[in-house]
This record gives structure tokens, C-alpha cells and sequence, in this order.
């Protein structure tokens, strides 16, 4: 089981090209982060949601990013969705891990 990033909505106002330096401030129910690419939301997003989440929105670059929500997963979906135009749904993927047995 994974969650799937795909783009909703391009248009939505809590999303843009970044052109400035990286900076971020993520707090439990608001998340702003600029010049970062999305693999850096993808991975709060699965620190935040405990699961593996699939980027396939095919955008490329550096973002800004701010939205706030209500601290609950569902309550993070929406804002997603909502303000950022990104939809993440439930799928069934495979997903390669890599594990390390012994170290040295």
C-alpha cells in the first residue's frame, strides 16, 4: 500500500516556481518550505503520514511551498489538495527498498 502524489490542479496559490534560496519551517500544522524540489515534500509527507508516498506529478524544479491544515492525516490531504492543487490517493505499487544487514 502507497500513496500516490499526482497534480490536481496547477493553479493553486500555495504552490510556485521558486527563484530564491532554500529556507524551510515545517511546525505541526503549517509546512513552508522554499527552493526545495518535491522529493523534500515527499519525504515530509512520509514522515507525517507513516507510509511511502509515489511522486508522479512529473514536475521538475525548485518550489515554493506553504499551506496549513488541521494536524490530521485527512485534514493534510485536503490541504494538499486544496492549496497546493496536489491530490494523493491510495494504490497498490511495488516499491524497491534497500536493507543492511550488518554493519561494519
Amino acid at each position: 500500500n502507497v500513496l500516490i502524489l499526482t497534480v490536481q490542479s496547477s493553479n493553486a496559490a500555495g504552490f510556485k516556481p521558486s527563484t530564491g534560496p532554500f529556507s524551510n519551517r515545517v511546525e505541526p500544522d503549517s509546512y513552508s518550505i522554499h527552493g526545495a524540489t518535491l522529493f523534500t515534500l515527499v519525504a515530509d509527507l512520509e514522515n507525517s503520514l507513516g507510509t511511502v508516498v509515489n511522486n508522479e506529478t512529473k514536475l521538475r524544479g525548485k518550489f515554493d511551498i506553504d499551506f496549513k491544515w488541521d494536524s490530521t492525516p485527512e485534514g493534510l490531504k485536503k490541504a494538499l489538495l486544496d492549496q497546493l492543487g496536489l491530490k494523493l490517493t491510495r494504490g497498490r505499487q511495488t516499491v524497491e527498498f534497500v536493507v543492511v544487514e550488518k554493519v561494519k
